[in-house]
């Protein structure tokens, strides 16, 4: 509600401006500006002003007592995951929008800006000001998460010549809880990888998948527990990558894990020959 405001006649107040005029409505030509309110009397008129307005007729813009409004602070937090092996990431978020009804603010201080940051978390705070002093202030904590679990572990057929892996408590049981990805790479785009089972002996809740591509989960080519017997068949991949991810549950049951050899084959399989054999290895 806009103010009103008592006038007497021993007191000089700006916003009384009093007519000598014989008006009966002293507010019939609406004096009073920017939104003001005129009350009429029988010889004087009263604007009683909108806030942030003053004067005769309300047409002196009067003291400010607006704070700056911040749109887009992100006052829930912002959470990012780091990549593998990393102890930072990269961090983001939107632009702050800052309004004002004097039409300018100033930055007066931060502590943070989008960019990368290490593990953990951090305060940062935006402070905002406008000519008369007031203010306005967007806070919000930056955490950035290790990658909890073991990350997928990239490996290239010419580094595994010959070479045998296996989990590391071949040929004792795995443990319970595992969670380990895995991308074999052939460096030569035009093979594709086939994959033939030497081992499998995992326990019905524990589960091996085996697909196609870079991209853990996508293009499966087999998934196998212990309640399925190996593949007489040789998987085959559609391009030079293939993965797999070996999961275990926590009911104590245990197998030795399993082992496959990996084969590079041309495309469109017109020659093969063994590179080597390929056992998950444990991180």
């Amino acid at each position: 509600m806009l103010p009103i405001l008592q006038i007497s006649a021993d007191t000089d107040i700006e916003n009384d401006y009093r007519s000598n005029t014989r008006d009966v409505n002293r507010c019939s030509s609406s004096p009073c500006r920017n939104g003001g309110q005129c009350t009429a009397f029988s010889k004087f008129f009263v604007c009683s002003c909108a806030q942030g307005f003053g004067g005769t007729t309300c047409e002196v813009t009067g003291a400010d007592n607006q704070v700056p409004v911040i749109s887009n602070c992100p006052t829930q937090g912002v959470t990012v995951t780091a990549n593998a092996g990393d102890d930072f990431a990269f961090v983001t978020w939107p632009d702050l929008i800052v309004n004002d009804n004097s039409g300018h603010v100033n930055l007066v201080s931060s502590n943070g800006a989008p960019g990368n940051y290490a593990v953990g978390s951090r305060n940062v705070r935006y402070v905002y000001a406008d000519a008369s002093g007031l203010s306005a202030t967007c806070s919000f904590v930056v955490t950035v998460n290790e990658v909890v679990g073991n990350p997928t572990v990239e490996v290239s057929l010419d580094e595994l010549p010959g070479g045998v892996f296996q989990l590391d408590s071949y040929p004792g049981q795995y443990a319970d809880n595992e969670d380990m990805s895995f991308i074999v790479r052939s460096n030569n785009p035009n093979l594709v990888l086939q994959m033939t089972f030497l081992v499998l002996d995992l326990r019905a809740g524990d589960i091996l998948q085996i697909g196609s591509g870079s991209v853990i989960g996508n293009n499966v080519l087999g998934t196998f527990n212990g309640d399925r017997a190996p593949p007489a068949q040789p998987l085959t991949s559609t391009s030079n990558f293939a993965w797999c991810r070996f999961t275990s549950n926590s009911d104590g049951l245990s197998g030795t894990g399993f082992i496959f050899r990996i084969w590079k084959i041309q495309s469109r399989n017109v020659e093969c020959f063994e590179v080597g054999v390929y056992v998950m290895i444990g991180l």
